[in-house]
């Protein structure tokens, strides 16, 4: 397997996304369109996610309190 090769295999697609997050696929979509994260690759028709981007979005969210809101 070629570096590019095992780069695509990297990527998420967005059901193995929505998975990860407890996110239908229509809700990443919906995400995609109003311009919130997580960011996403598009290669031709095909949307795909980092698993890099993906876990430091979780790591960003995470919250010790119900209180505690985004910054």
């Amino acid at each position: 397997m070629n570096a590019n090769a095992a780069a695509l295999a990297a990527l998420l697609n967005e059901k193995e996304t929505g998975a990860l997050l407890g996110w239908s696929p229509r809700t990443l979509q919906q995400r995609r369109v109003a311009g919130l994260p997580p960011a996403f690759v598009k290669i031709g028709r095909n949307v795909r996610y980092q698993r890099e981007v993906i876990n430091a979005f979780i790591a960003e969210n995470v919250r010790h309190s119900t209180t505690e809101t985004s910054e």
